[in-house]
């Protein structure tokens, strides 16, 4: 039985009017020639637009379970940010790998998700850590500057967030819905 995170390769998708999708392990191929040309630039506008907000968050990821994780956060994206809106956040930015400075150390983070409050004046922040075994407490000097690191970033006033690999792997959606409840909690949301 095969992965059910990982994608069918050299598989046919039909859609009506006969527009397609074909993917392989290469390349995704979307074939709207059945469409008249203003109705391509339409599909193509609104293609261009998810690809560009879901590659703003997946490109600087360093790992697979990153990259789920980023896939996984990208298709909450909608609702996160209506959410936050309707409670009077507003979403800044969410970085993968972004660097990270307590004044004393410089760190780089899985995630850094950065929400505003115009009514309390007040900005929270939000660091998403993605621990697979092969850079997360394989040693006891590993485990340690986890701990520490982790300790310099609430001293920082930052809410540390941390997933393992095997929670990604085996649900990355599921992680993703537990990282937004921890927000939603910090921040006050029901």
């Amino acid at each position: 039985m095969g992965n059910k995170f990982m994608p069918v390769y050299d598989k046919e998708i039909d859609f009506p009017k006969k527009m397609k999708i074909i993917y392989n392990k290469d390349k995704l191929t979307l074939d709207l020639s059945c469409l008249n040309e203003k109705a391509q630039e339409v599909i193509f506008d609104i293609l261009g637009s998810y690809i560009t907000e879901y590659s703003h968050i997946v490109n600087g990821t360093q790992s697979p379970i990153e990259e789920m994780f980023a896939a996984a956060l990208y298709t909450h994206m909608d609702g996160f940010y209506k959410k936050l809106e309707l409670h009077g956040f507003d979403l800044i930015d969410v970085q993968p790998q972004q660097e990270f400075s307590n004044g004393i150390k410089r760190y780089f983070v899985d995630f850094y998700i950065v929400i505003f409050s115009d009514d309390l004046n007040k900005g929270y922040s939000f660091v998403v850590e993605c621990d697979g075994h092969d850079f997360h407490e394989k040693t006891k000097e590993q485990a340690a500057r986890d701990r520490k690191r982790e300790r310099d970033l609430i001293k920082a006033g930052t809410t540390v967030i941390r997933l393992t690999g095997s929670e990604i792997y085996r649900d990355p959606s599921k992680s993703v819905r537990e990282v937004l409840a921890t927000i939603y909690s910090v921040l006050g949301i029901e």
